[in-house]
């Protein structure tokens, strides 16, 4: 028996997940401490949403988790319709590889890595010349003060390195 309530509706969710392909879907899966639909959605979604949502428990967190469809347009719709039927999300999290394969260098991004990011980057903004492709400078809207002082507080452990090595990255939010 959980010691956690139950939400009482989709108004109860601050947290979502978003995962690309299945395998991290899965992944996510795993490390649920509670689902919260295993009788079948209890929460429903708005008329027009075609996602799937998985509903849950992580430590202390209600976080709803999706699985985007491929392509850009797919992408969107699904974060779109995420913020429609779940509107209190205060915090995404894009979870998994992003399309990256890991590194067989030592300092470089591998597989269970956590990356924190100050700024987005769309990777099909810009343009090809005879040498390279340049990308287009667009400024991002800033991701809310409190998370900003929390990756900063985040990445100073890491940098100072009382990391969190094995620790719970969701204490930190």
């Amino acid at each position: 028996m959980s010691s956690h309530q139950r939400p009482a509706g989709r108004e109860d969710f601050a947290v979502a997940l978003v995962c690309a392909l299945c395998l991290e879907f899965d992944a996510v899966c795993t490390v649920v401490d509670e689902f919260w639909d295993e009788d079948g959605d209890q929460f429903g979604k708005t008329g027009g949403d075609r996602n799937m949502y998985v509903t849950g428990r992580i430590d202390k967190h209600n976080v709803v988790i999706v699985l985007l469809g491929k392509g850009k347009v797919n992408s969107a719709t699904a974060a779109s319709d995420l913020r429609t039927s779940y509107p209190n999300i205060c915090l995404t999290i894009l979870v998994g590889v992003c399309g990256a394969v890991s590194s067989t260098d030592e300092n470089g991004i591998r597989l269970g890595d956590v990356v924190i990011s100050d700024s987005i980057v769309q990777y099909d903004f810009g343009h090809q010349t005879d040498q390279k492709f340049v990308r287009m400078r667009v400024s991002s809207t800033q991701p809310p003060r409190a998370y900003e002082q929390e990756g900063s507080s985040f990445k100073a452990n890491i940098q100072s390195g009382a990391g969190v090595q094995q620790g719970n990255v969701m204490e930190f939010f």
